[in-house]
């Protein structure tokens, strides 16, 4: 409460009286500057993250339309759809005529968003890393949307709740993690995502860290040799997947003989957003399942 109340203050002494509550100055993720007396009103979001996060900060009724995708908050299926996924056209974001983009900063989209911004629009890119880069987002998006305190406030709840699950992890057994995304071929996650991340608080070992790939194509012959203590996938809460249910043939892995092929909530850990938080915390609790079976003690 007092960092909050601190930076609040910080704020106040730098602005004239009048705009306390509506003036804004920070960078996006880009580091690109913005200044403005007023927070825009028609706001375009190209990403579902984004939209996710302009909910989250109370400043939904400043959207005018958004990017493909964007499901959640189930009410934002109700805006117009603007772009589709990777695909941004100039003339279909300008027809809503907005005085904001906030875009996601993929090379796909690139060479348009430098067009719209030629013609007088401003552009800001979101592209949060890890959960700090969520904090972040949070705090800048919070300030240009005229939502500062919420932002400051879901920030810091935000950065509690990892602390949080970090402390409660970080002394506990290591417990060797398979991520798999889809069914065949089967692919992972390596050191550079959001997933990677999330299994490293919960005090696991992702088996495929050191892949060069993001998302690096993997053998079952890898898999099997690497015997993981756990196999972990995202599903769309409707039962086992059958990928996962593949990996009973092998009765000789760690994680089928325990019973560790487990699923989880598909929605929760692909987004930064505030929902990661609750991502990661489910995944922990697949982890630490997996860490009271025997195989884990194993070497």
């Amino acid at each position: 409460m007092f960092v909050l109340l601190r930076r609040l203050l910080l704020i106040f002494l730098c602005l004239p009286s009048g705009l306390w509550a509506m003036a804004c100055a920070t960078t996006d993720d880009l580091g690109q500057v913005y200044n403005a007396a007023q927070p825009p009103q028609r706001v375009i979001s190209l990403s579902p993250h984004i939209t996710e996060l302009v909910y989250s900060l109370g400043a939904e009724e400043r959207l005018v339309a958004v990017s493909e995708y964007s499901d959640y908050p189930p009410q934002a299926q109700q805006l117009p759809v603007a772009a589709g996924y990777g695909t941004v056209n100039a003339e279909a974001i300008l027809a809503f005529a907005p005085d904001l983009i906030l875009a996601w900063p993929d090379k796909a989209s690139a060479s348009v968003l430098q067009r719209l911004e030629a013609s007088g629009i401003r552009v800001l890119r979101s592209d949060p890393r890890d959960y700090a880069g969520i904090a972040r987002n949070l705090r800048w998006l919070g300030c240009v949307l005229g939502q500062p305190l919420r932002g400051e406030e879901q920030a810091q709840a935000l950065e509690k709740r990892v602390d949080e699950l970090r402390q409660k992890y970080s002394q506990r057994r290591p417990v060797r993690v398979f991520y798999q995304l889809g069914g065949q071929p089967v692919f992972s996650q390596n050191k550079d995502t959001y997933i990677h991340q999330a299994i490293e608080l919960c005090g696991g070992v992702n088996l495929f860290a050191d892949a060069l790939a993001m998302a690096p194509l993997v053998s079952t012959e890898a898999v099997v040799a690497l015997d993981p203590d756990v196999i972990i996938t995202a599903d769309d809460g409707s039962g086992m997947p059958p990928w996962l249910q593949a990996w009973q043939r092998f009765s000789m892995m760690k994680a089928v003989r325990e019973g560790n092929l487990l699923a989880m909530n598909a929605d929760l850990l692909f987004r930064p957003t505030l929902r990661f938080v609750d991502g990661t915390e489910q995944l922990c609790e697949l982890i630490d399942r997996a860490r009271q079976s025997p195989a884990a003690d194993a070497p």
